[in-house]
């Protein structure tokens, strides 16, 4: 009996050799890379961990530049309980679009609204704070943190924008602000904000309408791709970018009627009225525009 099942499952193991053997082309997986496909594979690995790297880095240094603005005080948002006793963040719009900001009571409560007792009095003493809403500093000491920044993650779209404002306007090097903006254009092809930015600093400092003129131009187109790309998605721009397509618009049409192009002009404020109908200012430089025309109407008869 035990000879027989012997025999038995010898015949097994060479039946099961002989299909093994057969079927090996079809069945065969190499778990092995190919030189080209390892080395491919490391890349991708390398650069997703860098990407990963580039982002936290950045991000941490966004925060950075927050809390050096804020003399060293961490602010945070007030929580829903919060609200309903009239705490409340406040806007602060002292420094131009896309650089306004919420700013919420402080990360270390006062003495009035802390549980903590003696040690929320030591935490006072020894971390900054300060009660009611931030105080900022000079933002013109943020600009080395913006310039380091892009070079982490170049990508970082608005430590271009901030950067080249406060270069601009805080600390009266408005070269530098265009500079730093033409660099991150080209490292951000599909930014309308950045394109707007720099339309602005050729407008507001240089009186360099043309350049403001073609700059603007390009925001606004490469904003009506990017509301079709996020429309796509059920998504849409966020309150920063609606304020600063809307001021793209507006300047555009400032540029144009500056250069004595009324009829690109009132295109302009008849399309900036179209993407975002809310911006009454476009209304009021339609008004404007059309003056100007009536008025060299009248200058050709």
């Amino acid at each position: 009996m035990n000879r027989m099942a012997y025999l038995t499952g010898f015949a097994g193991l060479i039946i099961a050799a002989v299909l093994a053997h057969a079927l090996a082309p079809q069945l065969r997986s190499d778990a092995r890379y190919k030189p080209g496909e390892y080395q491919a594979a490391k890349e991708s690995i390398a650069l997703s961990l860098m990407g990963q790297l580039q982002m936290s880095v950045s991000d941490l240094m966004w925060l950075k530049t927050l809390e050096y603005l804020h003399n060293g005080i961490i602010y945070r948002m007030p929580s829903e309980r919060e609200q309903t006793h009239g705490i409340h963040a406040e806007e602060f719009t002292g420094m131009g679009a896309g650089v306004a900001h919420k700013d919420g009571p402080s990360l270390i409560p006062d003495e009035n609204r802390d549980w903590r007792g003696i040690l929320g009095e030591m935490n006072r003493n020894i971390e900054p704070w300060k009660p009611g809403h931030a105080h900022h500093s000079d933002p013109q000491e943020l600009i080395p943190w913006y310039q380091v920044l892009v070079k982490f993650n170049p990508h970082y779209v608005q430590a271009y924008t901030n950067g080249a404002f406060f270069m601009s306007d805080f600390a009266g090097q408005p070269e530098m602000g265009r500079d730093f903006l033409i660099a991150g254009a080209k490292k951000n092809p599909w930014s309308f904000e950045i394109e707007s930015s720099l339309g602005r600093i050729h407008f507001d400092y240089f009186k360099d309408y043309q350049n403001a003129a073609n700059a603007l131009a390009k925001a606004t187109e490469l904003a009506r791709k990017e509301k079709l790309s996020l429309a796509k998605h059920k998504d849409k721009l966020d309150s920063v970018q609606v304020h600063i397509l809307s001021e793209a618009y507006l300047f555009l049409a400032r540029s144009y009627t500056e250069l004595g192009q009324f009829d690109l002009a009132l295109a302009a404020c008849d399309e900036g009225i179209k993407q975002v109908p809310q911006y009454n200012l476009l209304r009021v430089q339609k008004r404007i525009v059309k003056k100007h025309m009536s008025d060299a109407a009248t200058t050709d008869k």
